[in-house]
């Protein structure tokens, strides 16, 4: 059986933080969270792959964030946040009926001290906007009570700017074939490409040839990569 190289397998993993993030067309929402200040409450939304948990997890590297995780179906109680906690939390489109009954106490403690002293922040996201999402109409509202914000995802040549960069802090030369065969022929998802870029890597070295073209097309046709 011939060996396989997964993409998922081959990703590198920097930790995510805002000097890692990919602004494109999302540059005031980018300002407020590296500037964020206590009482804020940011709603985020958009489709898979736009950044939204690299910026939680940005959030996360710089305050005392109290997780996503942290809303299991049995609590009954929301604990008492210290002032400036960023709260985070990741995919309310998934919540429970459970959860979002806390998620509904926390935006109303959120509003009862934001001009408060003791103020905290909240920072969540989702796959749709709070009036698209399918859960209690009440919690919608209180969803969209701070900012809104829906995360862009990334053009063609933002892509092409983060993969060349990529690449470059890798030590790898794409050429300006090599990129426009990707971006013609392969799915330009951010996350997909940083794979790929990856993968590549290491077939041109187990290979022993430069980064190519017929490498690239060898590399996908014989590991079955987007198949």
């Amino acid at each position: 059986m011939k060996e396989q190289l997964f993409l998922a397998d081959l990703i590198l993993k920097p930790t995510p933080s805002f000097d890692n993030f990919i602004v494109g067309k999302n540059t005031e929402v980018f300002e407020i969270l590296t500037h964020l200040k206590a009482g804020l409450s940011i709603f985020l939304w958009g489709e898979a792959g736009t950044g939204k948990s690299h910026i939680l997890k940005a959030l996360a590297g710089e305050h005392e964030p109290y997780g996503p995780h942290n809303f299991p179906a049995e609590m009954s109680a929301l604990p008492k946040f210290p002032p400036r906690t960023v709260v985070l939390v990741d995919d309310v489109h998934l919540f429970s009926p459970e959860q979002q009954a806390v998620l509904f106490n926390l935006y109303n403690d959120w509003q009862a001290r934001k001009l408060l002293p003791n103020a905290f922040s909240i920072v969540a996201t989702a796959n749709a906007s709070p009036m698209q999402l399918s859960m209690r109409e009440d919690l919608r509202n209180r969803l969209g009570w701070g900012l809104v914000y829906e995360v862009q995802v990334l053009n063609d040549e933002d892509c092409k700017n983060a993969l060349e960069q990529r690449a470059q802090a890798k030590g790898l030369r794409l050429s300006k074939e090599v990129l426009q065969w990707i971006f013609t022929y392969c799915p330009r998802d951010i996350r997909t490409l940083f794979a790929l870029l990856e993968a590549l890597d290491a077939y041109s070295l187990s290979q022993q040839r430069a980064i190519t073209i017929p490498l690239l097309k060898q590399l996908i046709q014989s590991q079955e990569i987007f198949q």
